[in-house]
C-alpha cells in the first residue's frame, strides 16, 4: 500500500509539472486477415471459427482492419488521494467483420498487449503490470470478442461481447459511436471511425488489492480508425 501511494504521489507530481510547464497498418488485400489469423490463432482463448469468420469477411469485402498508427486505447481509474489515473496501451490489433446485409453475422475481435501499458511513469507502469493488478507476465493479452452488435440509431450501437483479462472471461457491453466515409478510391471501399467505452469491475478479474485506494471501476476508452480490406460487398 505504501509503495502504491509513493508511486501515485510521484506520478502526480510529474503530471502536475507537465501541466504547469506547458497511441496492424492499412491493408489493401484480403491477405491482411490471413496475417491476423496467424497472429491471433496462437492464443487459445480465441475460437478458430471467429478467425475463419474474419477471413470470410475479407474475401467478401466487408472486413475492416484497425489502423494502429492513428487509433488509441486507454483506461482510467479513480484513486486516492488524487482523482483519476489515466494510461494507454501502445500495442493492439483488431478486425471488424461488418456486412451490409442485416442477416449476416457481425463480428469484432480485438487484442491488447498488456506490456505496452504506459502512464508516463515507468515505476508505476511496472507496478500496474505486476501480479497486484494486470499480471502481464502470466496473462500478456487482453482479448475482446463480440457476441452481438445492436444498432440503436444510424450512428450508435451496443457492442456485446466477452472480455478476457487475467485469464478470466466476463461479458461486457460497449457503447459505440460509428461514422463511415468514402475513401479517395471507390474501389477501396470505406473508412470507419469508431469510438467506444465500457466499464469493468476489476475485482471480477482477480484484481482485489488496494480496495480503499483504488476504485473497483475501470473505464476502457477506444478511438479506432479502420479501413475496409478488399473491394467487394
Amino acid at each position: 500500500m505504501n509503495n502504491f501511494l509513493h508511486l501515485i504521489y510521484n506520478h502526480g507530481k510529474r503530471i502536475s509539472a507537465v501541466y504547469l510547464a506547458s497511441f496492424w497498418l492499412l491493408f489493401a488485400h484480403p491477405a491482411a486477415a490471413t496475417n491476423m489469423q496467424c497472429d491471433l490463432a496462437e492464443n487459445s482463448h480465441i475460437n478458430p471459427a471467429i478467425i475463419n469468420a474474419m477471413l470470410e469477411a475479407a474475401n467478401k469485402g466487408y472486413f475492416y482492419r484497425v489502423d494502429t498508427s492513428i487509433s488509441n486505447v486507454s483506461f482510467e481509474v479513480n484513486h486516492f488521494p488524487f482523482s483519476t489515473l489515466e494510461g494507454r496501451f501502445n500495442q493492439f490489433d483488431g478486425g471488424l467483420a461488418l456486412p451490409v446485409k442485416a442477416d449476416q453475422s457481425r463480428q469484432i475481435l480485438f487484442l491488447i498487449k498488456v506490456n505496452s501499458m504506459a502512464t508516463g511513469d515507468h515505476d508505476l507502469d511496472d507496478y500496474l503490470k505486476s501480479n497486484v493488478f494486470f499480471n502481464a507476465a502470466q496473462f500478456p493479452d487482453i482479448i475482446f470478442v463480440s457476441t452481438d452488435f445492436e444498432w440503436i440509431s444510424e450512428t450508435t450501437a451496443r457492442l456485446h461481447g466477452e472480455l478476457t483479462l487475467r485469464g478470466t472471461t466476463r461479458p461486457l457491453v460497449f457503447t459505440v459511436h460509428i461514422s463511415t466515409t468514402e475513401s479517395y478510391n471507390a474501389e477501396q471501399g470505406l473508412k470507419m471511425t469508431l469510438s467506444a467505452h465500457a466499464e469493468i469491475q476489476r475485482s471480477e478479474f482477480g484484481m482485489h488489492k488496494l480496495p480503499i485506494l483504488v476504485s473497483d471501476t475501470v473505464r476502457f476508452n477506444f478511438k479506432i480508425e479502420a479501413s475496409r480490406v478488399g473491394s467487394q460487398i
